[in-house]
């Protein structure tokens, strides 16, 4: 059995090389994309942290049906919730975010750039609890 398969090897060299050939890239591919994956997860975890580094409580929504698709976003709290977080007892800075949809209208009211990626709307988030620090210039 084992002289057949050497003497198959043998009369068969090119293709013997390159079936090792295919062998070899594959696995390479399937490392490089799980280091790919790994490395771009360990990114944005550490930039998530850090960005909320010094926060003790984020307050949101919570879904009332658990969806499978993850861009579904948590539901809004009332905006009299961020009065109502501000006077308790040891809190130091309170602030809120609108999150949504947006179009870029001219200043004839015609809408920018119909087509192409979603439009996000955010608001400028308090400073102090943006974790990002402002070098020059302002927020408007």
């Amino acid at each position: 059995m084992n002289r057949l398969a050497l003497s198959g090897i043998v009369s068969r060299k090119l293709r013997t090389v390159l079936t090792a050939l295919a062998i070899v890239f594959g696995t390479a591919m399937v490392c490089a994309t799980l280091v790919l994956t790994s490395t771009a997860t360990r990114g944005f975890e550490s930039w998530f942290t850090e960005a909320d580094r010094g926060s003790d409580v984020v307050v949101s929504g919570k879904a009332a049906v658990r969806s499978a698709d993850r861009d579904t976003a948590a539901p809004a709290v009332p905006a009299s919730l961020v009065g109502a977080i501000r006077e308790v007892p040891g809190v130091a800075e309170v602030g809120g975010s609108v999150e949504g949809t947006a179009n870029l209208i001219d200043r004839h009211g015609k809408t920018l750039g119909v087509d192409g990626p979603p439009k996000l709307g955010l608001s400028v988030p308090t400073p102090g609890l943006m974790g990002l620090r402002l070098v020059s210039g302002r927020f408007r």
